[in-house]
């Protein structure tokens, strides 16, 4: 909120307040002074008008302010989050970005929501909010919800019903969506935030985002009266996996369910059948647990999962894929590798290398492109000797990394601060 809005604010309080504080006092001096029940009651007929000069201070502050206390926020560039985090840096990237009309999985397109190319922004009537921290929407209130508890009150326009069809599909098809602020919201944001707040803005969102997701399932389940069941009585499988965050709980359930036969591993291994990165970590969880080798049949999944170093299920994928014998880690590299260079997949490329490194190989193809880049950088006539277009190979391990080794490699946030 503003200087000017603030301003606005206090002085229609102030003068609801002052009002409604004078007649109160005139109406209690003007009562003690009536001799008669009549004229008392005459009196009395003032209090209605007090109680709406107090009443409209009530809606103000709910107006401004929210329901328990939660402060609202008014649409703009960049709603809520422009405080707090590093608006004028965020709007740089913002401008850097390429945004494209939001199509969801059945091919609907969106008009009034855009979408970044690397996922991590959502503009929304001309405003820009990180997609990570965007958890909920409420036609009926028009807000939108964030995972610290902010409300960002959208403009009138997104009333029309056409608009608002569009946002409930759009979060439809993220996954589950909040109608309302989650209890401790703000709370649980704070407890994962892995960062001083002063350093809000270099945060690894994604991984903070899937944690509050987490805590937040676990805390419903408690009070929840039905009991989550990978597959019911009559055999039929739920694809909660995919469309929300399970709590602990449920994870070990559904791996209780596949080692028990119920359920198929590979049915969980359809990596785009996960409607957002936090779901994918469910799968990630899931092979975790069931451990070497009973999940060998997820190294697919899992490389899958380093193709974006900046997704939340980036780092744990890593993880469990350490557990994974050397010899077969080596071979899917080489696989990977080769299909990423002659896809251009430079993010792709980048979490390859970056898991190459924390097992202690070198990876015999990107080896081979770097050795023939060279020859043909001091003797260009060479070029005829490689196969392939050995030029288009332009990945720098320093400026990826901002070192040669992998542990200098910094996972999380990528998208949300500006990039040296």
């Amino acid at each position: 909120m503003s200087f000017f809005e603030k301003l606005f604010l206090w002085t229609v309080m102030f003068l609801f307040g002052y009002v409604g504080i004078d007649y109160s006092i005139k109406a209690y001096n003007v009562y003690m002074m009536q001799d008669t029940l009549a004229g008392k009651l005459v009196t009395l007929c003032v209090i209605p008008f007090i109680g709406l000069c107090f009443y409209g201070i009530y809606i103000l502050l709910k107006e401004f302010y929210g329901e328990h206390g939660k402060k609202v926020s008014f649409f703009n560039k960049l709603p809520h989050f422009g405080d707090m985090l590093n608006k004028r840096q965020v709007m740089k990237i913002i401008r850097k970005a390429k945004f494209q009309k939001y199509y969801t999985r059945d091919g609907k397109l969106l008009n009034h929501v855009k979408i970044s190319d690397d996922d991590k922004w959502v503009c929304i009537l001309g405003g820009y909010m990180p997609v990570d921290l965007i958890c909920g929407y409420n036609p009926e209130n028009n807000e939108l919800y964030s995972i610290d508890g902010g409300v960002i009150r959208l403009p009138r326009r997104a009333k029309k019903e056409s608009i608002q069809a569009e946002l409930n599909s759009f979060f439809e098809d993220r996954g589950i969506c909040y109608t309302s602020i989650p209890k401790k919201a703000n709370s649980r944001f704070n407890l994962f935030l892995n960062v001083p707040k002063s350093e809000i803005d270099k945060a690894d969102f994604s991984r903070v985002r899937y944690q509050w997701e987490k805590a937040t399932a676990a805390k419903d389940q408690k009070h929840s009266t039905e009991k989550f069941k990978p597959v019911s009585k009559k055999g039929k499988i739920r694809n909660d996996i995919f469309e929300r965050v399970l709590s602990d709980k449920d994870v070990m359930d559904t791996v209780k369910a596949v080692q028990q036969k119920k359920v198929e591993l590979a049915y969980y291994m359809n990596f785009d059948e996960y409607k957002s990165e936090f779901s994918i970590c469910n799968g990630v969880t899931l092979l975790e647990q069931l451990e070497y080798p009973e999940n060998k049949e997820g190294i697919d999944f899992l490389f899958r999962c380093l193709g974006d170093v900046d997704e939340a299920y980036f780092g744990p994928a890593v993880d469990v894929l350490l557990d994974f014998p050397k010899n077969v880690l080596q071979e899917k590299l080489e696989e990977e590798a080769r299909l990423a260079y002659e896809n251009t997949d430079v993010v792709g490329l980048a979490g390859l290398i970056y898991f190459s490194k924390k097992i202690n190989y070198e990876i015999k193809f990107i080896k081979e492109l770097k050795d023939a880049q060279n020859a043909i950088k001091f003797d260009p006539a060479k070029a005829n000797l490689f196969s392939g277009d050995v030029s288009k190979f332009d990945f720098d391990e320093i400026e990826a990394y901002g070192t040669s080794t992998a542990k200098g490699f910094s996972l999380g946030g990528m998208a949300y601060k500006e990039q040296a």
